[in-house]
């Protein structure tokens, strides 16, 4: 078995990007069978999981628990993580109060 950036990257770049779809929901991991996302390749275990531990590690991702051995539960991007693929959190949000109905004056007693 080979590792290396290339193999990372074909696990990390699908994984933070259904993340970054899904946001802020989490992301439930299977690390002894992962089908990567968009993709006709299988993540090997030993693979998927030093990829996971880097993206935690370096706070790219959260992980609130494990299940049983073998399944990441409630796999949440972080802010860094977002930041990594060039969304802003403050940006993407204040953008959505410029439509909201709190500018409206809807709201309040």
């Amino acid at each position: 078995m080979k590792f290396d950036i290339s193999s990372f990257s074909e696990i990390a770049t699908p994984l933070l990007n259904k993340l970054a779809e899904q946001f802020p929901l989490p992301l439930q991991i299977n690390t002894r069978r992962y089908e990567i996302l968009d993709s006709d390749l299988s993540a090997e275990p030993l693979l998927l999981k030093a990829t996971l531990h880097f993206l935690v590690q370096n706070n790219y991702l959260s992980t609130k628990s494990q299940k049983a051995e073998g399944v990441v539960i409630d796999c949440h991007l972080t802010e860094k993580g977002l930041a990594l693929l060039n969304l802003s959190f403050e940006t993407e949000f204040k953008n959505s109060l410029s439509t909201s109905i709190y500018n409206d004056g809807k709201t309040g007693c």
